[in-house]
């Protein structure tokens, strides 16, 4: 498998040429985020409690596009382009509602016995979206079970990937936050290729073992 460095590489060169579109996309994505989750920000003071009960019920409608934030790189990488409609394409999948839902659940229960089993638990999981987009005969449950075994012995590595972006994220926190248009798009290039470096591995693990 690539080292970190290599994969940050190889990230980069398929954004090259397209962090326009990248940026466009995070942007969208971002600006649906805060107006669904917030509703807008628009309250009156005799409906506030009604409002607030409904901008609630309005943040569930972020879990397809938040799965669709993540496996559209894992697309781009292989020769899609970076569109916006990307984000609204998993609306009708009940696999990936399911999923996300799950996720959360395990890695609440995790986190509430203490943090560290939570953070190591959501590495488990990271690549159980990328596995139910490759699979779409799996299950959500089944997705999470692959994505432990594809994770063992790979979760300190997929950490420090991440942990290897703390000058872009610096660099966020100085431009007040508008870095993430650019961070975001790298970060999930990054994990991206990072699972298709890894189920490249496997495959190759599994033809020697045959």
């Amino acid at each position: 498998m690539l080292q970190n460095s290599q994969i940050r590489k190889k990230s980069l060169e398929a954004l090259d040429g397209n962090w326009g579109n990248a940026a466009i996309l995070m942007l969208v994505y971002m600006a649906l985020s805060i107006l669904l989750s917030t509703g807008g920000n628009v309250c009156v003071s005799s409906l506030e409690n009604s409002w607030k009960a409904l901008s609630n019920l309005s943040s569930l409608l972020l879990i397809p596009m938040g799965y669709a934030i993540t496996v559209v790189f894992l697309d781009f990488l292989r020769g899609e382009k970076l569109e916006v409609k990307g984000l609204f394409k998993y609306y009708p999948s009940g696999r990936v509602w399911i999923l996300s839902i799950l996720t959360a659940i395990y890695t609440l229960l995790w986190a509430l016995l203490l943090l560290i089993p939570g953070i190591i638990k959501s590495y488990s999981y990271a690549m159980a979206p990328y596995i139910l987009k490759d699979n779409p005969e799996m299950g959500a449950e089944e997705a999470i079970v692959e994505s432990m075994k594809m994770m063992k012995g790979y979760k300190l590595k997929l950490f420090l990937l991440d942990l290897s972006f703390i000058g872009w994220i610096i660099l966020m926190i100085l431009t007040l936050g508008i870095g993430i248009l650019l961070l975001a798009p790298y970060m999930n290039t990054a994990r991206a290729t990072f699972y298709e470096e890894l189920k490249a591995e496997r495959g190759e693990c599994m033809k020697e073992v045959i």
